[in-house]
C-alpha cells in the first residue's frame, strides 16, 4: 500500500469547506462568525459543538473533541485517514494517486518517533483502563456521567483518568521497559528542576480526566487533562 502525497491531501482539504461538509451531515446554526450544533459525539441539550470556517476546524466544548475536516469524517464515519481523504477527494472530484516510492530517512529519528508514538498509544490505553476499572476513578466516572458522557462515549474517544499521584505513570512506564529519557521526551513526566533534566521527574497529569489528542492519521501525539474540581487553584486544562 502506498501513501497519499502531501500535495494531494492539501488539495483535498482546500476543496472541502468544513462548514459545507459537516452541514451535509446535520444542520448547523450560524453563531457570529462560527456555526453551532448539538454535538454528534455525546448527548447534550445545549449546543457546544462549534465549527470555525476561518480555521477550517471543529471543536466540542462539552467532550473536548475536535480537529480538521479529515478528523470529522474519520470520527463520524469511523474511517481511517486514507479512507477519509479518498472520500473527500471523491466529493470534490479530485483523483488520488498513491505514491509507492519511499525515500531514505534517518534511522535514529524514525526509531525515536516510533517509540514515542508507541508510548503515547500504550499510555492512552492505561489512562482509559484506569477510568473504566479503578475504584479510585469513580469520581471521574460520575463527573463524566453528569455531563452526558457514558461508558460507550468514553470508550469511543478513549477518555481516561490519571491517578492523583506523583509517579504512578512513571512507574508504570518503567515497568513496561521504557527508559527514563524516553518517558521524559514524551512529555508525560516533567523534571522537578527545568535546569536539571537529569534530576528527579514527576507525572505531568495528576487527578485529571485525560483526552488523547490524535493527528489526522489517528496516532496519539499528545494529551489534554481536565481537573474534576473547577474551583481548584490550578489550570482547568493542562496540555
Amino acid at each position: 500500500m502506498g501513501s497519499i502525497p502531501t500535495q494531494t491531501i492539501e488539495q483535498v482539504a482546500a476543496a472541502n469547506d468544513i462548514v459545507e461538509v459537516i452541514g451535509a451531515y446535520f444542520p448547523l446554526k450560524r453563531a457570529g462568525s462560527a456555526y453551532k450544533a448539538l454535538c454528534p459525539f455525546h448527548q447534550e441539550k445545549t449546543p457546544s459543538f462549534t465549527v470555525n470556517p476561518q480555521r477550517q476546524s471543529f471543536h466540542c466544548f462539552g467532550c473536548n473533541v475536535g480537529g480538521s475536516v479529515f478528523r470529522f469524517v474519520m470520527d463520524y464515519e469511523h474511517l481511517d485517514f486514507p479512507s477519509a481523504v479518498k472520500k473527500l477527494a471523491a466529493r470534490a472530484g479530485i483523483p488520488v494517486i498513491e505514491d509507492r516510492t519511499f525515500s531514505a530517512s534517518d534511522d535514529r529519528q524514525h526509531e525515536t518517533r516510533r517509540l514515542l508514538l508507541q508510548l503515547h498509544s500504550e499510555a492512552a490505553e492505561w489512562f482509559h483502563e484506569n477510568l473504566l476499572k479503578r475504584e479510585w476513578a469513580r469520581p471521574a466516572r460520575e463527573y463524566l456521567k453528569k455531563r452526558g458522557i457514558d461508558g460507550k462515549i468514553a470508550a469511543s474517544w478513549q477518555i481516561g483518568f490519571a491517578p492523583d499521584s506523583w509517579d504512578a505513570l512513571l512507574n508504570w512506564a518503567r515497568e513496561r521497559g521504557y527508559r527514563r529519557t524516553d518517558i521524559l521526551q514524551s512529555g508525560l513526566v516533567k523534571p522537578r528542576d527545568e535546569e536539571r533534566p537529569e534530576g528527579d521527574v514527576y507525572d505531568r497529569f495528576r487527578g485529571r480526566i485525560i483526552f488523547p489528542i490524535h493527528n489526522d492519521t489517528g496516532e496519539v501525539i499528545a494529551f489534554s487533562g481536565r481537573v474534576l474540581d473547577s474551583g481548584a487553584e490550578t489550570a482547568k486544562y493542562l496540555n
